[in-house]
């Protein structure tokens, strides 16, 4: 399996105003590494390792972005990233950013689709080829969407990524998960009037051994429980946190490693 590969979530980054509260962060919550890597014009890129692996990246917004609040940003490999925006478009969807080249590494761009969820997309050049890096804890493990409108999301998704939509039911309602082939590639939720105001978005879940002790320490080391750790039935236990400058992801105990 590859990567890159049409249709799979292939990265995450994080938007911070504070890159090094974001290192001691991360670096205390999952053992993450960070290398600082130069973007050009003064500015950096850290990328975050598990051990060899990267795993996420984190730079701080220019002032052209204006006021940005710190948020994680899911990114799925397309062939064509121009084609894709194109397509995304006539979806009914909005770009946001983009597309632009990343250097020589790929080429990448920003929509949200029809319900209002931002997502990133991105065409792979220096290693297009490269293996599906294999999950375990302190690597991102799964993309959800919550949105109001979850059947125009079945259908744009389907459309711009050849995502097929199955609909489960789920001790706390109806859930989609979308698949490639025989392959899990995500997930999405319908909102209700509990969410209140907060607005539809794709939620970026790191695997961790115990997600209990995750989120104390998480509690330890500045960051927020925004949702307690809850069991879903089968799939696991998964708590919902924020880190110190506001960025909001969530973790999650598999069941067979409970």
């Amino acid at each position: 399996m590859r990567a890159f590969e049409h249709g799979r979530f292939c990265w995450h980054d994080l938007a911070t105003p504070d890159v090094d509260a974001a290192r001691r962060f991360y670096g205390a919550l999952f053992g993450w590494t960070a290398d600082d890597r130069e973007m050009g014009d003064g500015r950096t890129y850290t990328v975050f390792s598990d051990g060899e692996t990267e795993v996420a990246g984190a730079y701080a917004p220019g002032p052209e972005f204006g006021e940005v609040p710190a948020h994680w940003t899911s990114y799925v490999a397309v062939d064509d990233v121009d084609r894709a925006v194109e397509q995304a478009e006539a979806l009914g969807g909005r770009l946001c950013f983009g597309p632009v080249d990343a250097d020589d590494i790929g080429r990448m761009a920003a929509v949200t689709d029809p319900t209002g969820a931002a997502i990133a997309l991105w065409t792979e050049r220096r290693k297009a080829d490269a293996p599906v890096v294999p999950p375990r804890p302190g690597r991102f493990c799964w993309d959800e969407l919550a949105t109001r409108d979850v059947p125009a999301a079945r259908l744009f998704y389907s459309e711009l990524l050849g995502w097929t939509a199955v609909e489960r039911e789920m001790p706390s309602g109806k859930y989609t998960l979308f698949t490639r082939g025989d392959e899990m590639r995500a997930g999405a939720l319908g909102m209700t009037d509990e969410w209140g105001d907060i607005p539809p978005h794709w939620m970026a879940y790191v695997q961790v051994t115990d997600c209990d002790e995750t989120a104390r320490a998480a509690d330890r080391h500045g960051g927020k429980v925004l949702v307690p750790p809850t069991d879903i039935p089968p799939v696991g236990r998964f708590a919902v946190l924020q880190d110190p400058s506001g960025a909001v992801f969530s973790v999650i105990t598999f069941a067979a490693e409970s």
